[in-house]
Order: C-alpha cells, then sequence, then structure tokens
C-alpha cells in the first residue's frame, strides 16, 4: 500500500536526502545573486526568499517546463516536488532554476 511505501525508513531517507540536495543545489545557483535573500525548506518543501516580487520568476520558470508557485506576501518562490521525484529530476531543477533566474530580470 501507499502507507506501507511512505513508512518504510529507507524512503524517507531518501526523500529527506533529495530535499537536502535541493537546497544546497539552489543555494549554490542563487550565490552572488543580489536578489536572493535566503533558501529554506523542510523536506521536499523549498523556498527562495527575493527581495522583489517572485511572478516574473514564476513565468520564466513556467515557459522553461519547471512549475514552481509563489507563497508569502508573494516575494517567495516555493517548490514542492512529489515524493517520487528522482535526484535526476531535483538536478535539472536545479539546473533549469539557476539558469532562469539568471535571464531574469526582476
Amino acid at each position: 500500500t501507499v502507507f506501507d511505501v511512505i513508512n518504510d525508513p529507507s524512503f524517507l531517507e531518501a526523500v529527506t536526502a533529495k530535499g537536502e540536495a535541493l537546497r544546497e543545489g539552489l543555494r549554490k545557483v542563487t550565490a552572488g545573486n543580489p536578489h536572493v535573500k535566503e533558501v529554506r525548506g523542510v523536506g521536499l518543501i523549498c523556498g527562495v526568499q527575493l527581495d522583489a516580487p517572485a511572478g516574473p520568476l514564476v513565468t520564466a520558470a513556467r515557459d522553461h517546463g519547471l512549475l514552481i508557485i509563489t507563497a508569502g506576501a508573494g516575494d517567495v518562490v516555493r517548490m514542492v516536488p512529489p515524493l517520487t521525484v528522482t535526484i535526476d529530476e531535483v538536478e535539472q531543477c536545479i539546473k533549469t532554476f539557476g539558469e532562469v533566474l539568471a535571464a531574469t530580470k526582476l
């Protein structure tokens, strides 16, 4: 059952590891960007706090195949990948987000 899968300690450990990889990767690709204030999260839920409205970044990300949403006062980009996301998909997300962030005027 689904409960058995998500209750398996190895599944939960993998989710934790992928969340840490996502946050660490986002910290690397956002380093030095003056609009990024913080990368934070728990498990696979991640937020990137900006000093500007996140809407243009969310739109640009969607145009590049990355579905993210705004949160907070509209200045946070929230990523909520499924628990079954692969590490390759996490890495692609990080790469795409970094490219879109660099190319988007905030």
